[in-house]
Parts: structure tokens; C-alpha cells; sequence
């Protein structure tokens, strides 16, 4: 019996990253050039890409169309990652279109991401969906969407992460995830930088694409949010009037509140700029944390992120997990030398009957840092 986590989970053990789009292009011949026939719009960026693809669906499903939604990474299910009109994949049909993918395509080792994307062309194409918002994975030149021709170019914003891959300067990330742009295809993105707003205006002009930029005059990253997904679907039809929208993300994970009294929220701000939107978010609401629970894959941010949370909350707790990338306890305790608070430092072996303990507790919790972390603790937090 296929067993696909277990599976998928070596897949990407053995075979990694191959940040290429070499095996893609292969794969999609092979598969009939699915991704072909659909009207993509295409969302990059480092911060946001997830809501902002989440709000571009609502508002095109609201005008009556069927949308598929491609996203990533999951928090507990693969199944997460596939959606038309909000409804996810089943997992038997998710299960039948990755044997389609292995058995079509045995000669070539694609990566875990590489099927994935596969599978989602093949999906969304036999689903016959009015629209496809797609999201990277990993920056934008190279990643395994970038096989598409979109209606419309999308970057949020863009700062620091994965450096290992895209490169340890800004610009460097920046042209990175410009190299979603195509020829003549209009580019909707944030404000950014002065040196960020260069690199990308370069690459838009070579290419002869549109650029249209969005403020983002609020504090609140998800009102922004909505407010660059209005200006994709307003520049998609631009007869039509919005008028005011009021939506609600249904990503997981993004702001979400579990509980109203006393508060339970989760957030996945995985990298520096994620957590100042999120130290923001909570300072300008006046939200009063008590207890706040932090884990992270390695960066080089950690020491401050870390110093910056505690400024936030009465208590910290820092936890190890499970993810191959997760920091390790002797780093932790390194860090919290320098930090004038004490903060509990919780191993992985105890980390669920901590949040047992502080849901008991008649006191606000804010869990937040890698999503990989928030995935392990979901399913705890919603018992």
C-alpha cells in the first residue's frame, strides 16, 4: 500500500534540492505540457506569498470562477498544498497523481518539490480551473513553477532567507526572485527597497514587462496583503469595480487565532522580517503576551529575533523539533547567554506537554518561528 509521506519524505531525504529548471521542462514534455493550458498568475517573494495568493483566489472565486491554488510548504497534510474554491485534495486523489508522475517519468529523479509541482499541473489542468495562482517554493528564477507564461507577475516583499541558495546580499535575492518576470508580462509587486527596486526595474525593462507597485501603508501585513491581490484582480479586470472586500486568510498558521479568551495565536514569522511585522502586529494591537513559544531553523538573525521576542512577553519558551534544520539546544543556550531574561529552553521530548501545560493555563500564548515547528504543534493546539 502507497504510503505517500513516507515516500515523499525519502525522496527528498535522497535527492534534496536541484535548483534547476532542467528536470522540470524534461518532466512537463513527458506529462503532455499540462501547465500549458492554464491562466496562471505567478507570486514570488519572501514574506506574504501565501496570503497573497490566498486573497487573489477569494477575490477571483467571489466573481464566479473556479481557482486552483498551488502553495507551500504544508503544515500537516501534502493535501494543504492543492486547492480549487478552498477545498483541498483528497488524499486518495493526491495519491493517484503522484503514481501518474512516478510511472510517467521513471527515468528522470525528480526532486520532492519537482513532483509536487508536477502533480499540481497535472491536477489543476484535468480539474479544468478558470485560474491558477501559483506560488514558489524557492526564490523565482530557478524554482520549479517558473515553467509557466502567467497572465500577471507577482513579488511581495523581499529580505533576507535562504542565502544559501539565492545568495547572501539582497540584490542578489532580489534578482533571484525577478526572474519570474517574462517578456511583456505586467509585473504587480510591493514598494521595496531603493536597491532592491533597482534590480527588479532592470529586469522588468529588459523584458519589456509593465511595472506596477502597491504601497504598503499598514502595519498589518495581511491588509497589505489583500491590498496587492486587489490590484492583480483590478488589473485582470479592469471594467470591473472591487468596492470594499472584507477577507479573511484561510492559510494556516498566518495570524491565527485559536483561541479568543485568553488568546491563542499562531504565526509563522520564519525569518527577521516576519518577526518586526509581527513584534508590529502585536505592540500596535496592544496585545498582551504572556506566554510566548519560539522555534527556528538555523539563520544568522537567531540572536536578535530571539532578543527582540522577549521584549514582547512576560515568559519565553524556546523549543527544540524535529525538522532536519532545526536548532539545536547548545546554540539556544549560547544565545540566551547575552540576553537578559530567563527563558525556558525546552527539548523536543517535551515540547508537546508544554503546550498541553500552557493551553491549561488561563493566560494569552503566542506560538510562532518556523512552520515546520507550527506544523508539529497544530494538531496539539487544536485537540
Amino acid at each position: 500500500m502507497l504510503n505517500l509521506e513516507t515516500e515523499l519524505s525519502e525522496i527528498s531525504t535522497n535527492r534534496g534540492i536541484f535548483y534547476s529548471l532542467e528536470h522540470m521542462e524534461k518532466a512537463l514534455e513527458i506529462l503532455g505540457n499540462p501547465h500549458r493550458g492554464i491562466k496562471v498568475i505567478h507570486v514570488a517573494g519572501t514574506n506574504g506569498k501565501g496570503t497573497t495568493t490566498d486573497f487573489i483566489a477569494q477575490l477571483l472565486e467571489k466573481k464566479g470562477f473556479k481557482v486552483g491554488v498551488y502553495t507551500s510548504p504544508h503544515l500537516i497534510s501534502y493535501t494543504e498544498r492543492y486547492s480549487i474554491n478552498g477545498q483541498v485534495i483528497s488524499i486518495k486523489e493526491l495519491e493517484k497523481y503522484f503514481i501518474i508522475v512516478k510511472e510517467s517519468l521513471p527515468e528522470i529523479e525528480l526532486t520532492e518539490f519537482e513532483i509536487l509541482t508536477c502533480i499540481a499541473f497535472l491536477y489543476f489542468s484535468t480539474e479544468k480551473v478558470d485560474y491558477l495562482v501559483l506560488e514558489t517554493g524557492l526564490g523565482g528564477r530557478l524554482d520549479a513553477t517558473n515553467v509557466v507564461l502567467p497572465l500577471v507577475s507577482v513579488i511581495t516583499t523581499i529580505s533576507m532567507d535562504h542565502a544559501t541558495f539565492l545568495g547572501d546580499k539582497i540584490t542578489d535575492i532580489a534578482r533571484e526572485k525577478a526572474g519570474i518576470i517574462k517578456s511583456e508580462v505586467p509585473l504587480i509587486m510591493f514598494n521595496q527597497s531603493l536597491e532592491v527596486h533597482k534590480v527588479i526595474e532592470s529586469v522588468a525593462k529588459s523584458k519589456n514587462a509593465p511595472v506596477m507597485c502597491v504601497e504598503t501603508k499598514s502595519w498589518n501585513y495581511l491588509e497589505n496583503n489583500q491590498k496587492l491581490a486587489e490590484k492583480v484582480v483590478s488589473f485582470l479586470f479592469p471594467k470591473e469595480k472591487l468596492g470594499e472586500v472584507a477577507l479573511n486568510t484561510r492559510v494556516k498558521g498566518r495570524l491565527q487565532i485559536v483561541r479568543k479568551e485568553p488568546l491563542i495565536m499562531l504565526d509563522a514569522a520564519h525569518n527577521y522580517e516576519g518577526i518586526q511585522t509581527l513584534i508590529q502586529y502585536v505592540v500596535k494591537n496592544k496585545i498582551k503576551i504572556y506566554n510566548l513559544v519560539y522555534a527556528a531553523t538555523e539563520r544568522n538573525e537567531l540572536p536578535d529575533i530571539i532578543k527582540e521576542l522577549a521584549e514582547i512577553c512576560t515568559r519565553m519558551y524556546i523549543c527544540e523539533f524535529t525538522h532536519i534544520r532545526a536548532v539545536k539546544m547548545s546554540r539556544y543556550q549560547e544565545i540566551c547567554k547575552g540576553i537578559n531574561k530567563d527563558i525556558v529552553l525546552v527539548a523536543n521530548s517535551d515540547k508537546e506537554n508544554l503546550i498541553q501545560e500552557l493551553i491549561k493555563k488561563n493566560e494569552s500564548l503566542l506560538i510562532t518561528g518556523s512552520i515546520y515547528f507550527l506544523g508539529e504543534i497544530l494538531p496539539i493546539v487544536q485537540q
